[in-house]
């Protein structure tokens, strides 16, 4: 199913929560399950979100060391970037 790139969490039933960010005990869950099990969707998606994961805070890190980039980080499209892409224990 190709999703529209403009297509809400709501729209997908799903809420928009600033705390629904995975926890690294449950992404490692995660993990196990896809070592453990076949599922070649759920592998691409795991792998999916820990690169765009990681990459997210790679581009907020670069963008807030830059000559006024605190301007930019500081804006709250970058604050939530800067949540989701973080580790949380």
């Amino acid at each position: 199913m190709d999703l529209p790139t403009d297509i809400s969490l709501l729209a997908l039933g799903l809420p928009e929560d600033t705390e629904a960010v995975l926890t690294d005990a449950e992404l490692r869950e995660l993990a196990e399950r896809v070592r453990g099990n076949a599922d070649p969707l759920l592998r691409r998606l795991l792998l999916g979100y820990l690169t765009i994961r990681r990459v997210t805070a790679d581009v907020v890190d670069g963008i807030a060391t830059r000559d006024g980039g605190q301007v930019i980080a500081s804006s709250a499209l970058f604050r939530r970037a800067r949540i989701l892409s973080a580790p949380v224990k």
